[in-house]
């Protein structure tokens, strides 16, 4: 009989400080912060170049009347984008490292998979470094990685949502967050696919493609909140 209790409080004691074990990401908050930075830090750098004159005013995620990078190269906005944009970017890199180790803490996933996101989202995320650095610069390079950062950001960081999502449907299937990730993942590439095929139909789809990416850059920075709501799973 005694042997049972004791074996009995032995279990009971195992599974307790098991169900204690969660995962600690590295920045507690930096999902959320990077979703905030995003949204405000690119609203706020188009009012001031809209009150600078350097933009018109229009609702540019649906009227495209300028560009994400072209709002925040100019004025105060070029110093606004760099002080709120790349940090939001730095804390997006260590975001998909925090992914990595989470899918490893889980142990569902397989190593190989998991370092594939793990270098797909962290390559987007130096890509947008890239990019916002050399915003407003003006030098051959420059103009390089402005030219190739948004793309590279885009095809890296949706190939990465795609592998992740594939991930949470497997195990987190019935939960809000997956399926509003879901959502995220199909209209990003729905206007990527969109910004490719607009070109044959239309002459002039300048607009359609800043509609597009202000849109996309939306979405994309809204996804890192999902995913950390289901860390503590």
């Amino acid at each position: 009989m005694l042997v049972l209790e004791s074996t009995h409080t032995t279990n009971k004691y195992s599974q307790m400080n098991t169900e204690n074990i969660k995962f600690k990401p590295w920045i507690i908050y930096g999902p959320i912060v990077v979703w905030l930075l995003f949204w405000f830090g690119s609203l706020i750098g188009y009012i001031f170049s809209g009150l600078e004159e350097y933009v018109p005013w229009c609702i540019p995620h649906f009227e495209g009347c300028t560009s994400v990078s072209k709002a925040g190269r100019y004025g105060t906005s070029f110093y606004l984008f760099k002080i709120l944009l790349i940090p939001a970017t730095i804390l997006l890199f260590i975001y998909w490292i925090d992914v990595y180790r989470w899918q490893r803490f889980q142990r569902i996933l397989s190593a190989r998979l998991a370092t594939l996101i793990l270098v797909s989202g962290c390559i987007g995320a130096v890509f947008l470094i890239a990019h916002l650095t050399a915003l407003g610069l003006d030098c051959e390079i420059c103009r390089t990685f402005r030219n190739y950062g948004t793309k590279g950001f885009f095809v890296f960081t949706i190939a990465a949502q795609w592998m992740l999502y594939f991930h949470l449907r497997s195990t987190f299937s019935k939960e809000l967050s997956t399926r509003c990730f879901f959502v995220i993942c199909v209209l990003v590439t729905f206007e990527m696919l969109l910004s490719g095929t607009v070109q044959f139909f239309w002459e002039d789809t300048r607009w359609i493609e800043n509609g597009i990416a202000w849109r996309s850059t939306f979405y994309l920075s809204f996804a890192p909140f999902l995913v950390s709501k289901l860390w503590k799973r």
